[in-house]
């Protein structure tokens, strides 16, 4: 008996208790905050939506075709300025308006045109979304912009002008700040903006460690930790980072380093070279002196100095072998920043900024000379292997290297003249 009641009466005590559910959701379906009490939405972010969404999708399935050299139809979809340049139908996309965009027109199903031309190719649902979500994200144009042949691309530098302001943040650093604590305020302005809680300072033993190994390359000894320690002095930091700076574990370090980065890891027969050239003085009389860089650049590059520690600068591109193509490859990284071996036989496949075009201009100039030395024998082979001339090699492989920039035409023949007079001798 008790089981048979107890059931209905538990149906009826959570009758109560379901009214009551039901009356909160009527009440929040029925009786809505007031605008004024809901948090607020923060504005999505067009150029952050670009960075993660849309370039990503689009380098996927679209820059194949229509970016660097191979823009068909002349568009260009690596950029909202491109993109917004158009192509031959003009502007890809009308920002604001999605469903005037020719860019999402040509990617629903079954369209004609279509793109991709292949139809297997066909992009997904979420895809699509992914391009109407960032159109609707920027800002309408005040003017509508023309279609077809008769587009031009002056509409769009005004507008991307104005977008560029509108998203430009209002905070300004305080004016006459030092430059070592303009950067700190902008990290720390963005730190703020995106919640981020910076790291703890390190400890002094820390600090210590990491300075030594960045700027001499090694741990700090027991004595010389203790020593720092044991410093009461508040800029001990400093003076600790200016000491090391001025030691000669400093231009050691740094020679190591942009020993590497400049010329590859040695070998046992290449680092002896580079000793006995000079190349290892060169590097550290450099940071020793604190040189600025474009003026260790123009030594290497011109390669001139007969005496002192800038004759070794002459080792960058003789350890080329007289090789110009070598040595444009060589140079490129040290003065523009870039590798730019894969653009020798086509434009870059990963950095479309870097055409063939610019391979070919950066090469040395004087590939004529450097034919000729070769054919009449006088320049070194590639791997020092000849010794048809004797002393004459190492002098024109130094001849070689100076070549690899416009000195003058008529300079550079009087020293091949002289040269050859030698040999024939």
């Amino acid at each position: 008996m008790t089981q048979s009641h107890s059931y209905p009466r538990r149906l009826i005590l959570a009758k109560p208790f379901i009214t009551a559910v039901m009356t909160v959701l009527l009440v929040a379906i029925l009786c809505p905050v007031p605008a004024q009490n809901r948090a607020k939405t923060p504005a999505p972010d067009p150029e952050e939506y670009w960075v993660n969404r849309v370039e990503p999708l689009l380098d996927k399935q679209c820059l194949k075709c229509h970016a660097g050299v191979r823009q068909q139809g002349g568009l260009d979809l690596r950029s909202l300025d491109t993109i917004l340049r158009g192509g031959a139908q003009g502007p890809a996309i009308i920002p604001g308006r999605p469903a005037e965009s020719r860019i999402l027109q040509y990617i629903q199903p079954g369209s004609a045109p279509h793109m991709p031309p292949d139809p297997k190719k066909q992009l997904s649902a979420a895809d699509i979304a992914t391009l109407k979500t960032w159109i609707a994200m920027l800002p309408a144009p005040k003017i509508r912009p023309a279609s077809g042949a008769s587009a031009t691309g002056a509409w769009a530098a005004d507008y991307l002008a104005r977008y560029r302001r509108s998203i430009q943040t209002k905070e300004v650093p305080p004016a006459n700040l030092p430059p070592i604590a303009t950067i700190d305020w902008f990290l720390s302005t963005d730190w703020r903006r995106d919640n981020i809680q910076p790291s703890r300072p390190g400890d002094d033993s820390t600090f210590a460690r990491r300075l030594y190994l960045d700027i001499a390359g090694r741990i700090p000894s027991s004595d010389e930790l203790k020593l720092f320690l044991a410093d009461a002095r508040p800029d001990r930091r400093a003076r600790l980072a200016a000491k090391l700076i001025d030691s000669e574990d400093y231009p050691r370090h740094m020679r190591e380093v942009f020993d590497t980065v400049l010329m590859g890891r040695p070998t046992d027969r290449s680092a002896r070279k580079r000793a006995d050239s000079g190349w290892y003085a060169f590097l550290e009389d450099a940071f020793r002196r604190n040189r600025p860089w474009n003026e260790a650049v123009r030594d290497i590059l011109v390669a001139r100095q007969a005496s002192g520690p800038g004759r070794g600068a002459v080792q960058f591109l003789a350890e080329r072998g007289n090789n110009y193509q070598s040595m444009a490859e060589a140079a490129a990284p040290v003065v523009f920043g870039v590798q730019i071996k894969c653009a020798q036989c086509h434009n870059h496949p990963l950095a479309w900024e870097i055409e063939q075009r610019h391979y070919w201009i950066v090469r040395p100039a004087a590939i004529k000379l450097l034919t000729d030395l070769r054919s009449d024998g006088i320049a070194a082979d590639m791997d020092y292997r000849s010794r048809k001339f004797g002393p004459q090699i190492k002098r024109a492989d130094e001849l070689g290297a100076q070549y690899t920039l416009i000195l003058g035409e008529s300079e550079v023949e009087k020293e091949i003249v002289q040269l050859r007079s030698q040999t024939t001798k």
